[in-house]
């Protein structure tokens, strides 16, 4: 699991930071673009299974929900405070 996470979400926020830091037009287009791409890259793609899965797991995996947490959506915030 931790694997998958590193392996293909971790990277798809690092790529949307690398985005965010190069735009140059205005944080109305960037909050737009931020969300389009996080839908065509993550939100409709099977790595939205994912989510679901910590999310329905995390009782019986806690150190997995921390993990996720962590490396998932403590920089997903950090991005969009960016923007």
């Amino acid at each position: 699991f931790q694997a998958v996470v590193l392996e293909t979400i971790v990277p798809l926020l690092s790529q949307s930071s690398e985005a965010i830091a190069r735009h140059t037009g205005s944080r109305a287009e960037l909050l737009r673009g931020f969300f389009v791409e996080w839908w065509e890259r993550f939100g409709a793609t099977k790595l939205a299974g994912i989510s679901k899965l910590v999310i329905a797991e995390a009782g019986n995996f806690p150190e997995l929900a921390t993990f996720f947490h962590r490396e998932v959506v403590e920089p997903s915030v950090r991005l969009l405070r960016q923007v």
